[in-house]
């Protein structure tokens, strides 16, 4: 619902860090999981043209536990390229795609 309202940057980042803080811990803690409505607002901010939102998204999934896998796809897709890693945010990026995959791909492994 709040996705369909045209945030900036900024705000979209504190609504971030008030997910990782409140949303997923609250729902971990009741033994819940997450929506699928939550984890579509993830995938929509993984596309953001800002690269600090995507920085902040990908802090996010990261915090998803187990059904972070969902978002795969969508991960693997805004990973950096080598020529743009010469900004620091880009690097940032890498590593946190680069640490989410390491996680993965023992799920991988099993499924094949």
């Amino acid at each position: 619902m709040l996705l369909q309202k045209n945030l900036g940057p900024q705000e979209l980042i504190y609504l971030l860090n008030a997910a990782r803080k409140h949303i997923i811990l609250a729902r971990f803690k009741d033994g819940q999981r997450l929506d699928m409505e939550f984890l579509e607002g993830l995938r929509h901010m993984l596309r953001h043209s800002d690269l600090e939102v995507v920085e902040w998204a990908l802090r996010t999934v990261e915090e998803c536990g187990a059904q972070a896998v969902l978002l795969a796809k969508d991960v693997r897709a805004v990973r950096p390229s080598v020529f743009s890693l010469w900004r620091a945010r880009n690097r940032t990026i890498l590593e946190l795609v680069t640490l989410l995959q390491r996680r993965w791909d023992p799920v991988h492994d099993q499924k094949r």
